[in-house]
């Protein structure tokens, strides 16, 4: 149901003439970053789960453990924006909104794919798979987990979309240059974020586990 609501949301919203292509663009993006970061942040528990005991028993290096995360969260946020630039490009006219989608939820994605690293490890959660939500004696951490979700995405996505709107109001020849600002900003943003989780993949194994595999 929820696909079809934001959807239709979007298809309203785009119609309007008087807003820019690059906000709305930029705005799908974003929220199409913020509903998977919300899906996935306790990644050990909602993508491994029972499986995390081979998993971390396996020769595969943690860092790439951790990438293989992050890869299906950027594709689950692509859909996402594919989705909804496609509704607002079909009710704008305007076919400009599904590449800033793309663009800017694959930049967002990717930040912020380094503080899922980070709540999954410090602040995670069995999850009861028959149910989909975490188990009662979990509730706290799937409570600070989010409250540290809300308010750190906001500050770790600011400058992918700061310089672009800067540069849109002030002289669109800049808007090259922004948008490269804000690639190497995600990326080292993320390459800094995924080597402090892989070391601390190393420390919390047997904490995970305790967590995520047996619920304690």
């Amino acid at each position: 149901l929820l696909p079809f609501v934001f959807s239709f949301s979007t298809f309203l919203i785009a119609r309007d003439p008087a807003i820019s292509p690059l906000i709305l663009g930029m705005g799908l993006g974003g929220f199409s970053a913020y509903l998977t970061v919300l899906m996935t942040h306790n990644e050990f528990g909602t993508l491994d789960h029972r499986g995390l005991v081979t998993l971390l028993l396996s020769p595969t290096p943690h860092r790439l453990i951790l990438l293989s995360h992050a890869l299906l969260n950027l594709g689950l946020c692509l859909a996402l924006s594919l989705v909804l630039g496609l509704v607002a490009s079909f009710a704008s006219g305007q076919i400009l909104i599904l590449g800033i989608a793309l663009s800017f939820g694959l930049l967002t994605q990717l930040v912020l794919n380094g503080l899922t690293h980070l709540t999954s490890l410090l602040l995670p959660y069995h999850v009861d798979l028959e149910r989909g939500r975490a188990t009662a004696n979990q509730a706290r951490s799937n409570f600070l987990a989010t409250f540290v979700l809300m308010a750190g995405m906001p500050i770790l996505a600011a400058p992918i979309y700061v310089l672009p709107i800067l540069s849109w109001t002030s002289g669109r020849w800049l808007l090259p240059l922004a948008m490269l600002g804000a690639v190497l900003y995600s990326l080292l943003t993320y390459g800094i974020l995924l080597a402090l989780a892989s070391r601390l993949l190393s420390r919390h194994q047997e904490t995970l586990l305790q967590i995520v595999v047996e619920g304690h």
